[in-house]
């Protein structure tokens, strides 16, 4: 089976930074993003991009690491939401939710 995950990541009013084992996927705040995580040992590494390659062929099977890191840039009542989605899943494999100046949230799941 091949192994993969979505990112929802709603950051207004935020700077944000995603750390999926260690890789930076590219998901910056400010905006509504969503990005496509693969395995890393994907078959469809070798045609993809070489941006693509490097931040979003970042998923292993067994232990995998998130950190997600966000900063407040203004001072209105904004939200930050994280998700992340493996497979099909319609309901997030992991949520994170925060109004705070600044947080950091890590976990470590199994693929």
């Amino acid at each position: 089976m091949e192994l993969g995950a979505t990112v929802s990541c709603m950051g207004y009013g935020y700077e944000v930074r995603v750390l999926i084992n260690g890789t930076d996927i590219g998901v910056q705040g400010g905006k509504s993003e969503s990005k496509r995580l693969f395995g890393a040992e994907s078959e469809l590494k070798k045609d993809a991009p070489a941006d693509m390659r490097d931040r979003l062929f970042v998923l292993k099977p067994g232990e995998n690491s998130l950190s997600v890191q966000c900063k407040k840039t203004r001072q209105e009542e904004d939200r930050l939401t994280f998700e992340m989605y493996v497979g099909e899943q319609v309901e997030p494999f992991i949520s994170f939710v925060t109004s705070d100046a600044s947080a950091t949230f890590e976990k470590t799941f199994a693929l």
